[in-house]
């Protein structure tokens, strides 16, 4: 329902403008559990006009879909932007699609006043609103049997702000996509997916999601069909959602991806702008320009994108690039702990005096920077773990291993906070190492104390932070992107390690003053 207290249109308003004011009264009114359930997030005008001015789009027709539209702010700012500046463009055809119904009530408000206001810049524009499911309504597109160049594709430009959540393994969309998708998957790539499928050849792609696309082994099948039917022109970063969607108050970092639909060629060699900004209201506050395959490994299994948004960013790739090894090489792996917490509730233990056989539970708290802490209180967080037939599973040997972080604090300085854990404590044969940590160790064999000392030092560095900023956009930090990260050869690895474990608990300027000199960076 409307509200009734819906102000009239100013003189001279944009079509954008009272968009956007119509969908702050809309999110005045829903509550913020039902916007974070439909993963609604609004796009401000500044934004908007961002998106639309990078349409490169100039005919006489031009089709444009909106698949996750809400009030039609980004509608409204692109078929503005076609009036404004395209010289070809006669007539303009729109079909939006939304599951909230209000919002597409508020959207028919908004697109009856962008009619009127092409009518004067002489443009015809029809539009379609869909309250229906965007993904159930174009099925097909996700057919294993139809390829991404369908018989009916008629799109010129798709624009969106999809929504953003995660999809249960059972829902019929993730079931359609199957082929594309890993696990519980996002719902904003199927959205990408679908919208990609529907474009005409060379038509274009202005979306605006999370940047947890690029990396990670849960979007890998994304990455890999994605990265075939779009060529990637642009991608803007902000440095942090909330000062973009104060609105909605959402803390996530995120990217404008625009993008050409590949058409037949297939060859990966074509340069990609990468741009940034703070805020919305400065939109490029700097940029580079890449070869696509120095942003994108197409050799290898995880094709993952590499967006360097500063020159230590870009120079720190160039090191990267010179390093083929990576732990793997030196029959080193990375796994996460296996005690997921509230599942073994019942066996975690404050002290061992509660039981007389427990055995050490190592938690994200008790790794520092090549410390580690044991015991170390913290309320919540019992130290031991009973050692029975139902933990025994989950317990690993007590051996030598390099303790990784598996995620980050919001105001931890660095994403990768590692230590070295020697097996000194005493009388335990097992350990318990909770979900949250991640584990670096030689299957089969045994890492050597300057192995430990040399990979906690170069994963605390300033140097593998900055590389691993570079593709990793969130607070996770997994074992996959760990096993991938390219190193030096195990003997600098070595002399790294025999040089911090003399220090030992060093600071953050030894580990980059050691790393530098040792690799001569």
């Amino acid at each position: 329902m409307i509200s009734p207290s819906i102000r009239n249109i100013e003189i001279g308003e944009s079509p954008t403008k009272y968009a956007d004011y119509l969908g702050s009264v809309h999110a005045s009114s829903v509550a913020s559990e039902q916007k974070k359930a439909n993963g609604q997030f609004f796009t401000t005008p500044e934004i908007a006009h961002f998106m639309a001015s990078n349409c490169g789009i100039d005919k006489e027709l031009i089709r444009i879909l909106d698949p996750g539209c809400g009030t039609g702010v980004l509608t409204c700012a692109l078929v503005e932007h076609l009036c404004l500046h395209n010289k070809a463009t006669r007539e303009i055809r729109a079909v939006l699609y939304d599951i909230d119904n209000q919002a597409l009530e508020y959207a028919s408000r908004s697109m009856e006043y962008l009619k009127e206001w092409c009518q004067k810049a002489k443009i015809l524009l029809s539009y379609e609103l869909k309250n229906s499911d965007f993904i159930i309504d174009n099925a097909d597109a996700l057919s294993p049997n139809i390829s991404f160049f369908r018989k009916d594709e008629y799109f010129d430009i798709a624009i969106s702000n999809p929504p953003y959540f995660k999809l249960n393994k059972a829902d019929s969309r993730v079931q359609l996509a199957k082929q594309y998708v890993y696990g519980q998957p996002n719902i904003y790539s199927l959205f990408l997916l679908v919208s990609a499928s529907l474009l005409n050849s060379k038509g274009e792609l202005i979306f605006i999601t999370p940047r947890s696309f690029t990396a990670g082994p849960y979007f890998k099948r994304f990455r890999d069909y994605f990265f075939q039917f779009v060529k990637l022109k642009q991608i803007h970063l902000f440095e942090s959602r909330d000062k973009n969607f104060n609105r909605d108050k959402i803390l996530q970092e995120n990217i404008i991806m625009f993008g050409m639909k590949n058409g037949v060629d297939k060859r990966h060699d074509y340069q990609v702008k990468i741009s940034f900004s703070d805020h919305s209201n400065d939109a490029v506050g700097g940029h580079f320009s890449f070869n696509i395959n120095k942003l994108v490994d197409f050799e290898s299994e995880d094709k993952i994108l590499h967006l360097p948004v500063s020159q230590a960013q870009v120079n720190t790739m160039t090191v990267f690039d010179r390093w083929k090894n990576t732990l793997q090489r030196f029959n080193i792996r990375v796994s996460t702990g296996p005690v997921v917490a509230y599942r073994n509730s019942n066996h975690i233990l404050a002290t061992d005096t509660e039981t007389k056989c427990a055995v050490p539970l190592i938690w994200l708290h008790n790794i520092s920077k090549m410390t580690f802490k044991w015991p170390l209180q913290k309320q919540g967080k019992g130290q031991y773990i009973s050692r029975n037939t139902e933990s025994q599973p989950f317990l690993v040997p007590n051996c030598d291993y390099v303790l990784l972080r598996r995620f980050s604090a919001k105001d931890d300085k660095s994403r990768l906070i590692a230590s070295p854990y020697l097996s000194d404590l005493n009388g335990f044969d097992l350990l318990g190492l909770e979900n949250h940590v991640n584990y670096i160790y030689r299957p089969k064999g045994k890492l050597l104390p300057e192995e430990i000392f040399g990979i906690s030092g170069l994963l605390n560095s300033t140097l593998f932070d900055t590389y691993f900023r570079t593709f990793n956009g969130n607070t996770q930090v997994s074992s996959t992107e760990i096993n991938n990260l390219p190193f030096p050869d195990i003997d600098t690895i070595c002399e790294i390690g025999s040089t911090l474990r003399t220090l030992g608990s060093a600071t953050q300027k030894q580990i980059d003053d050691t790393v530098s000199n040792i690799i001569r960076v």
